[in-house]
């Protein structure tokens, strides 16, 4: 099975916990804007590398379930919240959340999402034990917060249209910071910490992945 076929496997199971979390309580217009994006999904990467590297270290899939759904719905209302900065007209092949809404509209339905994001990761984290549930909040948090730096940094470089404001060496860190930890190296060590993976071998998965990261932000 290659890797366009695992994520096609467990596309559904992932999704399918996502909506448990979505708002139902009304009015029907708020939980249709909120849950927009998730029901549009998406490539389903980020999740699915959870999820692959949980079963490499010898966990059970349904175990990872949970945490990757989290970091799918991160993705999501993160989306609702970039298009309104990079001024996307289009998401996933419809108008943005802020064309359809407005831009008020939008950042309150990003925030909505992004809160159950975290429930989904506080309910992850228990489920998993004291142990493996501190661990995975810890790097779920610092994951979120790095993609956020990176939001700031990839802002600051596209907004000095200069080019000799800036380095090379910092199109490096601002598309590190982004792209190469959240998409790629950070959900392969979660999916290694719900296995239960030490810290050494945890540490030692973004000398694998971080090329990566840098390689898929470029070409992106």
């Amino acid at each position: 099975m290659g890797f366009p076929e695992y994520i096609a496997a467990h596309k559904d199971g992932v999704y399918e916990k996502l909506l448990e979390y979505l708002p139902t309580a009304g009015p029907p217009e708020y939980d249709e804007m909120v849950a927009s994006y998730v029901k549009r999904k998406g490539k389903y990467v980020r999740p699915a590398f959870v999820l692959l590297w949980a079963e490499l270290f010898g966990a059970n899939v349904i175990d990872a379930i949970l945490p990757a759904a989290a970091l799918q719905a991160t993705k999501d209302w993160g989306l609702m919240h970039d298009d309104i900065l990079d001024d996307n007209p289009m998401r996933r092949g419809l108008p943005a959340a802020h064309i359809l809404y407005g831009i008020k509209m939008a950042i309150n339905a990003g925030d909505a999402l992004n809160v159950l994001s975290w429930r989904m990761a506080t309910s992850a984290s228990r489920l998993l034990g004291e142990n493996r549930g501190k661990r995975y909040y810890a790097k779920f948090t610092d994951m979120v917060l790095e993609t956020i730096r990176g939001q700031y940094l990839d802002m600051r470089l596209t907004q000095e249209r200069d080019i000799v404001k800036f380095t090379l060496d910092d199109y490096y860190a601002s598309i590190a910071a982004k792209s190469g930890y959240y998409s790629i190296y950070g959900p392969m060590q979660i999916g290694a910490i719900v296995a239960g993976a030490n810290k050494i071998d945890v540490g030692l998965v973004d000398t694998y992945g971080a090329p990566i990261g840098k390689a898929f932000q470029i070409k992106d």
